[in-house]
């Protein structure tokens, strides 16, 4: 795993032990797929926007799975100092809005 590099872009986090959740808005779309994957951890604003509610309602896997599955790469996991997605040097590589990309987390 790599460094941890904070995104300089419009934020929004949430924390779950040594979990630790980012959305940027700036990239957020609200496609609501994290809403969907983790119910009960995120909700969208009145902006259409992602917000982290309440991380303690799911699993860190399902929470990192609803990261992966974010058509825009809008959310960043980190576990302490390490971000675990996306990965370090890739963040810009949004996946294509629309298209069914499913993934899994491995736990550690």
């Amino acid at each position: 795993m790599s460094r941890m590099a904070q995104p300089k872009e419009p934020t929004q986090q949430g924390t779950k032990g040594d979990l630790r959740v980012v959305v940027l808005h700036s990239r957020c779309i609200g496609a609501a797929v994290c809403v969907k994957e983790a119910a009960g951890s995120f909700k969208l604003n009145a902006a259409n926007k992602a917000l982290v509610t309440d991380l303690t309602k799911n699993k860190n896997e399902t929470l990192v799975n609803s990261a992966r599955n974010c058509p825009t790469q809008a959310i960043f996991v980190y576990r302490g100092s390490q971000q675990i997605w996306p990965p370090v040097g890739k963040a810009g590589l949004a996946k294509q809005p629309g298209r069914d990309v499913k993934m899994t987390f491995e736990p550690e």
